[in-house]
């Protein structure tokens, strides 16, 4: 039974690493840290940094809007094909178990039948701030 669906994605490089997020949850893609400037209510993160990966280098921002304000993850790269339809596969229960952070929302494949996690990119800015209130409050 394919339990896929299909949404529409922007593929992006960060990291090193290839992913994908749900256009409808962007708000603009632009050029790096152009996006909110870390002042109030927003805040420029580092994609690559926050997923344990290299640390991107950056040539494009992926804004976002959440409850906490404005969010840019800046990116390695836009792939060539920008946005277009995919299908989004659920992530496995056994998966979803294991997974320490809930941020991988579906996986897509492309022509080459590689896998490429699906970002949940409002979830992740929302697990951003709670870790630096954390940190702030001194909290293990």
């Amino acid at each position: 039974m394919d339990r896929s669906r299909e949404s529409h994605l922007i593929l992006f490089i960060a990291g090193g690493r290839r992913f994908a997020a749900e256009a409808q949850s962007l708000l603009a893609v632009s050029a790096a840290e152009s996006g909110p400037d870390g002042g109030e209510g927003g805040r420029v993160l580092n994609l690559g940094g926050l997923l344990d990966l290299p640390r991107v280098t950056g040539t494009r921002t992926l804004l976002v809007e959440t409850d906490f304000g404005f969010f840019g993850f800046v990116i390695d790269e836009v792939a060539r094909e920008q946005i277009a339809a995919h299908p989004v596969l659920p992530v496995p229960p056994l998966l979803r178990y294991w997974m320490k952070l809930p941020v991988i929302s579906g996986f897509t494949q492309d022509e080459g039948q590689r896998l490429t996690s699906v970002l949940d990119l409002k979830v992740l800015a929302t697990l951003a701030v709670s870790q630096a209130r954390r940190r702030t409050e001194g909290a293990p």
